[in-house]
C-alpha cells in the first residue's frame, strides 16, 4: 500500500469503510487487529469475512477499490530494464494480494513476490527483510528498499539498504532519501 497501490491504509481507506456500507458493527480496532491476524496467515480471507459477520463472497468487491498508483506500469517497465531484480514484501492478506496481482497483471514485473500472510511475519520485523535477502541472492547493501511507511525503512536501514520514502512532500522524513512520486522516485534512481 503506498507504493503499488495509491491506498495507503488499507484498513482505514478501504476495508472499514467498505465494512460500514456492509452494516458491519465490529469496531475499528477489531477490524484492524483481525486484518492483521489474516495478513499474518494466522487466518484465511474467507475466515476474516466471516469473523466480520459477511459472507466471503464480498471479498471481490471490497477488492476493486484497489487503485493502482498513478504512473506504476511506466515506472515498473523502467525499473525491470534498469535493475537486476525486482521483489515486492508487501503486508497483505495471502489471497487478496494474489486476486490483486493477477487482476492489475503485476507478477510479470517482479522476480518474486513476498507476502506475509505467507510469511507469518509482517514489516517492519528484522525477519521479513532477511526474507527479503535471501530470496534475491544479494547482500542487503546492494539493495534499495522503497516504502511509504518509516517504520518499514528504518527496519531496511537498519540491515544496511539504500532507502527512499515514498510520500507526499509533508511526509518527507530527513533519515531517508524522499520522493512524492513514481515520476521523482525514477529521477532519484537514476542518479
Amino acid at each position: 500500500m503506498g507504493v503499488v497501490y495509491a491506498t495507503r491504509s488499507i484498513t482505514s481507506e478501504v476495508v472499514i469503510p467498505f465494512l460500514r456500507e456492509h452494516s458491519c458493527t465490529i469496531t475499528d480496532r477489531d477490524i484492524r487487529w483481525l486484518y492483521e491476524e489474516a495478513s499474518k496467515g494466522r487466518m484465511t480471507s474467507a475466515s476474516f469475512w466471516r469473523r466480520l459477520g459477511l459472507d466471503p463472497s464480498v471479498e471481490a468487491e471490497c477488492l476493486r477499490r484497489y487503485v493502482l498508483m498513478p504512473g506504476l506500469s511506466e515506472f515498473l517497465a523502467w525499473a525491470r530494464e534498469s535493475f537486476d531484480g525486482l521483489y515486492m514484501l508487501t503486508n497483505d492478506v495471502t489471497e487478496w494480494s494474489e486476486a490483486l496481482r493477477g487482476r492489475f497483471d503485476l507478477d510479470r514485473w517482479f522476480d518474486d513476490v513476498l507476502v506475509s500472510g505467507d510469511l507469518g511475519i509482517r514489516k517492519p520485523q528484522r525477519r521479513a527483510f532477511r526474507a527479503l535477502v535471501d530470496r534475491a541472492g544479494v547482500t542487503a547493501v546492494e539493495m534499495v528498499f522503497v516504502d511509504d511507511k518509516i517504520a518499514n525503512l528504518d527496519a531496511a536501514a537498519a540491515l544496511g539498504m539504500r532507502t527512499v520514502h515514498l510520500a507526499p512532500r509533508e511526509e518527507a522524513e530527513s533519515d531517508h532519501a524522499h520522493a512524492p512520486d513514481l515520476a521523482h522516485l525514477r529521477l532519484h534512481l537514476e542518479s
